[in-house]
């Protein structure tokens, strides 16, 4: 995999060693957003742009999570905390929801006490959203190709960006981007698990 992917993407990088064992979920697949500041930094250095630091965030909890694994694994795992950075800069971002037309906060805190509570990040699976924010410091716009993981960490990328759209090729087809895309230059990040990247046939060329 390392080979293949050096070959075609001269800039990719893992960003493992940015993690351990305890930065991700024991109920869940996915990482702690409150854990990310070494890998969105490696992110936004690649892209040349900064972060906020993880300071200026507060930190939000929800402490009855259970993710996907408390149901697969019919064993009794105690729920475990989830948290979320808020900042005044998150809280005046909006993100437009292409398919249904709605404009929601970059946390819908809602979702917390719904099937998934990890959906409280972006409103979780959605194949074409984009955030918005008012107070960017730059005019420069961010395309992310992700899947769920992308969910928590692009609210960290948006200090830089005007705007940052995010698109999951799992529910909607790359040939009909266009549509709804003005492609012209943006910086772009290609933002892939192992479980999607090692079953390429999900994406929707």
């Amino acid at each position: 995999m390392d080979a293949i992917l050096a070959e075609g993407l001269p800039l990719w990088s893992w960003l493992y060693d940015c993690l351990g064992a305890e930065d991700y979920y024991k109920t869940d697949p996915h990482w702690r957003q409150e854990e990310l500041e070494k890998a969105a930094g490696r992110v936004a250095q690649a892209l040349g742009v900064s972060i906020a630091p993880f300071s200026d965030y507060t930190q939000q909890t929800y402490q009855d999570f259970r993710g996907a694994y408390y149901g697969q694994s019919a064993l009794p795992l105690k729920a475990e905390p989830l948290h979320y950075l808020t900042s005044e800069a998150l809280e005046a971002c909006t993100v437009h929801h292409y398919e249904t037309g709605a404009d929601t906060g970059v946390y819908e805190t809602e979702k917390l006490t719904g099937k998934d509570p990890y959906d409280v990040f972006l409103g979780g699976a959605d194949a074409l959203e984009t955030i918005t924010n008012p107070n960017a410091k730059t005019d420069r716009e961010l395309l992310v190709f992700r899947d769920s993981f992308g969910s928590s960490l692009a609210p960290l990328l948006v200090q830089d960006y005007q705007s940052v759209t995010l698109i999951d090729l799992r529910y909607v087809s790359a040939q009909i981007l266009e549509q709804f895309i003005d492609f012209h230059g943006q910086d772009v990040l290609f933002l892939y698990s192992p479980s999607v990247y090692n079953h390429s046939d999900m994406l929707k060329a």
